[in-house]
C-alpha cells in the first residue's frame, strides 16, 4: 500500500572503464499502477567502471637497472646467501599506471600459515618491510625496501611476499617467492696456536 517500502540489492559490475548513468526499468510484481504501460518504474543507476592498472619492478644490477614482477604468477628473488647478522637490502617500486588512488598493502606467507610484516624482525624469517601498506597516487610509483637481517642460521625458502591491491571482490596480486639464507662463520681465533 501507500507508504511501504520495498528493499532492492544491485550489482553493479562494468565490463569497461568509465563513468555510467543508466535507467533500468524494474519489473517489479503486485505494483498497482493506474497505467503500467505509460509509467514504467525506472531505477537510475550510477557508478565508475576502472581497472587496475599497476606494475611492480624490482632493482636490479646492470642494464635498465629494473626488472618487472608480472601479476597473477608466482615470481622468484633470490636474496642470496649471507652471514649471521649481515644484511641485506632489496628495493621494490608499486607503480600506478591509473589516475585513480591505490590502495596497498603487503603479506608474509611461509607454508605453516601468514606472517605479518615488521612484527618481529628479531625472529624468523627476519625481514623488515618499509611501507609495508599505503596508497600510490596515480602516475607515481611508491619504493618498498626488502631487508633480511638473519640473526641466525636461516633459511628463507618456503616463504612468499605478496603485494595484494584490493579491486572490489577480488584482489590483485603481485607474489614473489623468496630465496636466501644465513650462515655463521667458520673462523675460529686461537691464543694458543697460529
Amino acid at each position: 500500500g501507500p507508504g511501504a517500502h520495498v528493499e532492492l540489492h544491485v550489482t553493479f559490475r562494468p565490463l569497461e572503464e568509465g563513468a555510467f548513468n543508466l535507467n533500468v526499468p524494474c519489473s517489479i510484481c503486485n505494483v498497482k499502477r493506474r497505467d503500467p504501460v505509460k509509467e514504467p518504474i525506472f531505477l537510475n543507476v550510477k557508478g565508475v567502471g576502472y581497472k587496475i592498472h599497476a606494475a611492480l619492478e624490482v632493482a636490479v644490477e646492470g642494464a635498465g637497472g629494473r626488472r618487472a614482477i608480472p601479476s597473477g604468477v608466482q615470481d622468484a628473488l633470490d636474496l642470496g646467501q649471507s652471514q649471521v647478522h649481515e644484511q641485506r637490502s632489496v628495493q621494490l617500486f608499486l607503480r600506478n599506471e591509473s589516475r585513480r588512488p591505490l590502495p596497498y598493502r603487503i603479506q608474509l606467507r611461509r607454508a605453516g600459515g601468514r606472517l605479518r610484516p615488521n612484527a618481529a624482525s628479531g625472529k624468523p624469517p627476519y625481514l623488515d618491510i618499509a611501507n609495508c601498506s599505503g596508497v600510490v597516487v596515480g602516475g607515481e610509483e611508491t619504493p618498498i625496501m626488502l631487508t633480511y637481517k638473519p640473526r641466525d642460521v636461516h633459511n628463507l625458502d618456503g616463504t612468499m611476499l605478496q603485494v595484494i591491491i584490493p579491486a572490489g571482490p577480488t584482489e590483485e596480486i603481485f607474489a614473489l617467492d623468496l630465496h636466501g639464507s644465513a650462515k655463521r662463520s667458520r673462523v675460529e681465533f686461537s691464543w694458543a696456536r697460529h
